[in-house]
């Protein structure tokens, strides 16, 4: 759905990965004349983060690391967050897909070397890496997502990201 949505001419893709996010659009929504995709989860997902500094950056930090940084949206933001409580990693929370501030992005991501792009879909075709892919190309970037292949095993969301549906 991101690949297709980012086509479209000035379309803005906004996947929220909390309710705190999705509150915070309705404004902008109102106030502004474009046309827009909501990207949003099928339950409703814990706060991932209390603040929001600004909006219009299109993304948040969540957390701040040395060396590494991953860079998801939606549901994947609260997993990127849970996964780096261990590790000494930048997390960011991408919300506003193809309208985020590039020039802070790479501000926040200056003394970075690799940067992971995580996410709940297809990888290599046209989503979050791809948008990650084509506006850092200084970086090492390294995309997870689920290889391009459909399964016929049913079970929950968590059975899929546990188990080895998708993957090479």
């Amino acid at each position: 759905d991101l690949s297709i949505m980012r086509t479209l001419p000035n379309m803005e893709v906004f996947s929220p990965s909390d309710y705190a996010l999705a509150e915070s659009y309705v404004e902008r929504t109102l106030s502004n004349n474009h046309p827009k995709y909501l990207r949003f989860d099928a339950m409703p997902m814990e706060a991932v983060s209390d603040t929001i500094e600004n909006f219009d950056d299109g993304f948040r930090m969540l957390k701040t690391g040395k060396k590494t940084a991953i860079i998801a949206t939606g549901y994947m933001s609260l997993k990127a967050r849970k996964v780096a409580e261990n590790y000494d990693v930048s997390v960011i929370d991408m919300y506003l897909l193809n309208a985020f501030n590039l020039d802070k992005l790479q501000d926040c991501l200056a003394d970075i070397e690799i940067v992971i792009t995580l996410e709940e879909g297809f990888k290599g075709v046209g989503g979050l890496d791809s948008e990650i892919n084509s506006k850092l190309k200084d970086k090492q970037v390294i995309n997870l997502g689920f290889e391009q292949k459909y399964t016929f095993k049913v079970g929950s969301r968590e059975f899929v990201h546990e188990s080895k549906i998708g993957r090479a």
